[in-house]
Parts: C-alpha cells; sequence; structure tokens
C-alpha cells in the first residue's frame, strides 16, 4: 500500500537534497512505533520589520543541516557531480528550502519549490505524510528532463484536505531513475507547517502593495508563502527586474544564490 515501495534514508531528512536512499523508514498506516517528539512551534507569528529580501526563520528545532553530495554514476541524472560539491549546485537536486528544512505557510494548500537537475527520470514524485508518518497525498507527473526550478501545488481537488494549522508535516521529492527499482530513487525531503497569522500581520499584508508582501512574509518566517509570491510575480512579467532581484535576495538570504538565474516553470 502507501509506503511500502518507498524507501527512505534518514540522514536525507536533515538535508536539503539527498542521492540514493538505500533503507526505509516510512511506517504504513497503524503500524506500531516509538513516538517522535516533536519541537513546539509558534501556532501564531506576529510581523517583523522586514530586512530588503531575507528570510527570518523560526525556532523550528527541527534536525537540519546542509551538507554537500552528489549522485551516484549510473543514476539517472546528467553529469552526476561529487560528494564535496556544493549542495546548491545546480546540477543536484534541490530543495528551495531554509536550511533546517521547515517551511512555514499560511496557506492550506501551499506551494513547494525543487530546482531539478538534467536528468532522464521517469517521473517525478511528492509525497505527504502528516505526524503520525501516514502518506496522505502522492502524485506522480512527467517532466522534460531539463534542468530548471520546478514547483507543484497541493491541490484543493482530489479530496485532500488543507493542512491543519499546528500540525506539522514532511513532504518527500524524487527523481524516479527506474520505477522497477525505487531504491535508485534521487530524492529530498522537508517539513512544511500551517501557522496562524497574528492579526497585525494580516493587517500589515492587506495595507502593503503587493510587490511588498513576499519582504513581510519573509520576515514573518513565512518561507513558503515568500517564495510563491515573488515566483508569481516574475511569472507574470519574467522581465520584471525588481522582482528578479528580490527573489534573488530571498534565495541568497538561505545560501541558494546559485540557483538563483535557474530557469522557473510549473511541475503541474
Amino acid at each position: 500500500e502507501g509506503g511500502d515501495d518507498v524507501p527512505r534514508n534518514v540522514d536525507c531528512v536533515e538535508s536539503r537534497w539527498c542521492s540514493h536512499r538505500p533503507t526505509r523508514v516510512a511506517r504504513p498506516p497503524g503500524a506500531d512505533a516509538p513516538a517522535i517528539e516533536l519541537p513546539q512551534l509558534e501556532q501564531q507569528r506576529s510581523p517583523a520589520q522586514p530586512a530588503p529580501g531575507r528570510y527570518t526563520p523560526p525556532a523550528s528545532g527541527l534536525p537540519g543541516r546542509r551538507e554537500a553530495g552528489g549522485t551516484r554514476s549510473g543514476s539517472c541524472v546528467n553529469n552526476p557531480q561529487p560528494d564535496d560539491s556544493q549542495p546548491d549546485n545546480p546540477q543536484n537536486l534541490v530543495a528551495l528550502m531554509p536550511l533546517d528544512n521547515y517551511g512555514g505557510t499560511v496557506t492550506g494548500y501551499p506551494t513547494l519549490f525543487w530546482q531539478v537537475p538534467s536528468n532522464q527520470a521517469a517521473a517525478i514524485e511528492l509525497i505527504l505524510f502528516d505526524e503520525a508518518d501516514n502518506e496522505i497525498y502522492r502524485t506522480q507527473l512527467q517532466i522534460t528532463g531539463e534542468a530548471g526550478i520546478v514547483s507543484l501545488t497541493l491541490p484543493a481537488h482530489a479530496g485532500m484536505p488543507p493542512l491543519e494549522v499546528g500540525e506539522l508535516y514532511r513532504w518527500s521529492f524524487s527523481l524516479i531513475c527506474d520505477s522497477g527499482d525505487r531504491s535508485a530513487d534521487v530524492y529530498t525531503e522537508g517539513w512544511i507547517q500551517r501557522v496562524e497569522p497574528a492579526p497585525d500581520l494580516v493587517a500589515q499584508l492587506e495595507a502593503a502593495a503587493e510587490s511588498d508582501r513576499p519582504a513581510i512574509y519573509a520576515a514573518a518566517g513565512f518561507w513558503h508563502d515568500a517564495l510563491s509570491a515573488i515566483a508569481e510575480q516574475r511569472r507574470a512579467d519574467p522581465e520584471d527586474a525588481a522582482a528578479n532581484a528580490r527573489w534573488r535576495n530571498l534565495l541568497e538570504s538561505v545560501g541558494l544564490g546559485a540557483i538563483a538565474d535557474e530557469p522557473l516553470d510549473h511541475a503541474d
């Protein structure tokens, strides 16, 4: 059923990008497992003084470190990189996430982003798990194989309920190299949590110009909303120099400046 063919590598939860996953720690719903103590994150976020385009991370307490590494030769990634390559190398699979792999959002159906390297993958796959590690959403899509930044929005249709406020979710994004051997997947994982914005933050956002909202979201710790807002501005006008600068500043603030100029595309 849900996770039988989806192997996991615990170390990869701590990195914005990972390569092959030879072991499996995901459990089917209802399976006995030791309780995992999750951090108590803020359930209501107030506005902060926004620095120009810089992200202010909340104190998540989640495991997170950025590790350099590369995909094995023979994988579906073209030009695989050595293990000592920089984590935001555009020729690696990279999640557009802060260093701790945690992203807050105000919406029940957020959009997530990844830098996908040139590849020969059969498909990409996104899986979402709740706090009990139950799989609640899975989708597979075909991609062109060209390098660039892709995004997936959790669907309001297909019977998926919105993210619950305060619940911590884990997502897994994979390049499926061999549908008959899922241990060959190249993948990355991260955490996402819907947080209720404080009334003063809501008022600040409502009063702000559209171009100023990403900085407000970023300063308040709402990573996914900041990134999505700028992405929408860039897609509406790819030649908008101000929006492109905001995009670069936000990615540089979390050490992802090397992929700021990669092409931005939809996967969904």
